[in-house]
């Protein structure tokens, strides 16, 4: 195999030698592109989807010089065919099969942009298979003329988590990559992560462009080759070319403008991610971006202003997050997250974060009016704090005074979401044995997480607060301007049931963060007599599938509320009941429920297997919390 063309201010190593993690740490340091060989020989996922034999291993793990030398000549040679490539496009199939994949055309749209079109990763398999018999191999331009760029897809959704420890598609970066602010982020609040898949047929490729957010990226060639052209800037500085082959990782530092070319059929792990090396180069990017986009909506401020406070503040930040990746409210969360999880690597990543943190906080920069009142005083309390153990105990916001309104200020506007998790595994072949459950009826197997009503307001007679606390509901809020009704939602289920997870439901059933129900109540009382500012509540109902529980003592809202794993159809009737007494608000309805289990019995394989990902049993409550809910029973039973 004839070695790779590298160009100027480019480092080449052997991902097997010792030094190969200082050299990797120099140049992420330095922002420096280096090309790591034989760094993916050994990971699950290159045996899972690849038709390669595992190359044998050394005692230390590491495969033999003799042996990784044959297994590239191998890939090689296996991807240098285009009609019979290394991929395992059957094992693409069986774990991606049903999920939905994005599509780059070769062609630009009217806009100058490659156009896009979603399909299955089934039927861009079969696509491939098609155009690879019928087509010539030498014909690169009808090849991607025919299949597109199958790019961005997130491999969390299928089956093993991408970036995982352990199982089928498991896959294991150096350790300099490993302290990954962006996407600790996006596991955090629940949002895609930025952890990808690529596929694409030779001759496919990506215009010149830099990483979201001026982020690093990585890229894992399985299967086929790359040649990267790449430079610091847009305008300035030498193309460095690169040929990667299979079997390699090529970092690509912060900022720096690519174009790729698929030189044979391709397929690769991509992330990207910054770290405490390369945080400020996005921190500076972002400050950059909002600057511009400030005074390009300048002119229509008063206006807005007019028509409600922080109008004009919100569509910055969203034109923001659209041009950018990311928002400077998105940015301000992520290093709180950063801070207050005590996942630093280092105590310079600690520093680092509180540093760019402080810039967003200065009184005296511009940035305090679109992080909102309540992500201000959050984190400056995180800065003032410094002292404070990364475990405590979270607080619920409080107040109305920042959340959203409606239709003139007389709607108000709540957040809530249904946590489930999945209790026992799905046979694949549709007949359950042994502990698992046959397909078909999988809402039998979903559990759903209620909370009693809290039991510390003040100002309520004894008597209504006792039939307060005893009802059962799931958790709910106001929407504020500082986040996304999705972020609202993810918001309310850590403060009020102490539970992290991820969106899931559509309307259409699809694995995708959208409100299961929106329903709106409106209020018969008179408004004046009551101590609010509208007359009727919209409410996006959302379901989180549960990924971590937080314990009792670290629940924000712990010591006033109750919770409880609940089959669905057990939580269903408690809520009818509740309906008909009328303990519980009208949108709070078997509706809800009825809606889950429809969805449940009709979801594909891959969905019920990503359903299913998080092991239920480590989701299960303390045994203080179930003595608590008979407790609550009785008191619902004795006080209604």
């Amino acid at each position: 195999m004839s070695s790779p063309i590298i160009g100027p201010k480019c480092t080449v190593i052997d991902g097997r030698s010792s030094d190969a993690e200082a050299i990797i740490a120099s140049a992420v340091e330095a922002n420096r592109p280096i090309l790591i060989l034989r760094a993916t020989t050994t990971w699950p996922i290159q045996q899972a989807l690849t038709q390669l034999p595992p190359p044998a291993l050394e005692p230390n793990g590491w495969p033999s010089t003799a042996t990784s030398s044959a297994w590239l000549n191998a890939a090689a040679a296996a991807a240098s065919s285009a009609a019979s490539p290394s991929i395992d496009l059957a094992a693409l199939q069986r774990l991606f099969g049903d999920r939905t994949a994005v599509v780059e055309a070769r062609e630009a749209s009217e806009y100058g942009v490659a156009a896009r079109s979603t399909c299955t990763v089934r039927e861009y398999v079969a696509s491939w298979r098609t155009a690879h018999e019928g087509l010539q191999d030498d014909d690169d331009g009808a090849l991607v003329a025919a299949l597109g760029y199958l790019k961005d897809f997130h491999l969390h959704l299928g089956g093993e988590r991408g970036g995982c420890e352990a199982g089928a598609l498991a896959y294991s970066v150096p350790v300099a990559f490993r302290d990954d602010w962006l996407n600790a982020w996006a596991d955090d609040v629940g949002q895609d992560d930025f952890k990808f898949l690529y596929l694409g047929p030779r001759g496919s490729s990506t215009a010149v462009h830099h990483d979201v957010i001026c982020s690093c990226s990585w890229s894992a060639q399985l299967s086929g080759s790359k040649r990267w052209r790449m430079r610091p800037s847009a305008v300035a500085g030498e193309w460095t070319t690169i040929v990667q082959p299979p079997g390699s990782l090529l970092f690509v530092p912060s900022g720096y403008y690519h174009e790729v070319l698929n030189i044979t059929p391709s397929l690769s792990v991509n992330h990207n991610w910054f770290g405490p090396a390369s945080a400020r180069r996005s921190w500076e990017f972002l400050q950059c971006e909002a600057e511009a986009t400030v005074a390009e909506f300048a002119e229509f401020k008063e206006a807005m202003d007019r028509e409600g406070a922080g109008i004009w503040e919100q569509r910055v930040i969203d034109v923001e997050r659209i041009n950018s990746g990311l928002s400077r409210r998105q940015f301000a969360e992520l290093l709180l997250v950063q801070i207050r999880s005590g996942r630093q690597s280092s105590k310079s990543s600690a520093e680092e974060a509180r540093s760019i943190l402080r810039e967003l906080c200065d009184e005296a920069a511009p940035h305090g009016a679109f992080l909102g009142e309540a992500l201000l005083l959050r984190a400056r309390a995180a800065l003032d704090n410094t002292s404070t153990p990364p475990q405590v105990r979270w607080t619920s916001r409080v107040g109305r005074d920042i959340q959203r309104f409606g239709d003139n200020g007389n709607t108000r506007l709540v957040a809530g979401c249904v946590p489930i998790r999945l209790v026992k595994r799905v046979a694949r072949g549709g007949s359950g044995d042994g502990g698992e459950a046959s397909r078909g009826d999988i809402a039998s197997l979903i559990e759903v997480m209620l909370i009693s009503g809290r039991s510390d307001r003040k100002g309520k007679e004894r008597k209504e607060l006792s039939l307060k606390a005893s009802r059962w509901i799931y958790p709910k809020g106001g929407w504020d301007e500082d986040e996304t009704v999705g972020e609202a939602a993810l918001r309310e289920a850590r403060e009020e049931a102490g539970v992290r997870g991820r969106l899931v439901l559509g309307d259409e059933g699809q694995l995708s963060p959208i409100p299961l129900l929106l329903h709106t109540v409106r209020y018969t009382v008179d408004p004046a007599k009551l101590a609010k500012k509208h007359t009727e509540t919209l409410v996006a109902i959302y379901v989180l599938r549960v990924e971590s529980v937080e314990s009792s003592d670290k629940w924000a809202e712990g010591q006033s509320r109750s919770r409880r794993w609940l089959p669905l159809s057990e939580a269903r009737v408690m809520l009818a009941a509740q309906v008909e007494g009328g303990y519980v608000d009208k949108y709070e309805t078997v509706e809800t429920m009825d809606k889950i289990a429809t969805w449940a019995n009709s979801a594909t394989a891959a969905e019920v297997e990503w359903l299913g990902e998080c092991d239920a049993k480590s989701l299960d409550l303390e045994k203080s919390e179930e003595e608590r809910y008979i407790s609550s029973t009785y008191s619902s039973s004795s006080s209604c």
